[in-house]
């Protein structure tokens, strides 16, 4: 079996799962898909497409402890309440128009083989 067959087939399971999970399974479009958001202008602009935020946020809350990593219960709440509180500041600016949203570089889509049908 040549290279092109295997990543055909590779390619094929993954679609068979993505079809039965995401599409017809559990977890259909309407649950997961934020083309709506996008289209409908709901809110400021959606620009996490990804789980980034939440490991800039690990990052951060991290670094908030450097000399540990298991902070004294008081220590960990007053750095989560603090944390808190500029997240719904920041988040309150931005929807008056008094924070600029931060520019993303568009996504890199892969692209996926002609021959595979549409999802429509």
């Amino acid at each position: 079996m040549g290279e092109k067959d295997e990543d055909r087939l590779l390619w094929e399971d993954f679609y068979t799962y993505f079809i039965k999970t995401w599409v017809t399974g559990t977890f259909k479009p309407k649950l997961w898909n934020v083309f709506h958001i996008l289209t409908a202008n709901i809110g400021p602009a959606l620009v996490n497409r990804t789980n980034n935020a939440l490991e800039n946020y690990n990052g951060r809350l991290a670094r908030r402890f450097p000399n540990t990593n298991k902070p004294t219960m008081k220590e960990f709440v007053t750095q989560i309440r603090d944390d808190g509180c500029r997240n719904a500041h920041k988040y309150k600016e931005t929807l008056a128009g008094n924070r600029a949203v931060q520019a993303r570089e568009p996504p890199n889509i892969p692209k996926i083989p002609d021959d595979y049908p549409r999802l429509t």
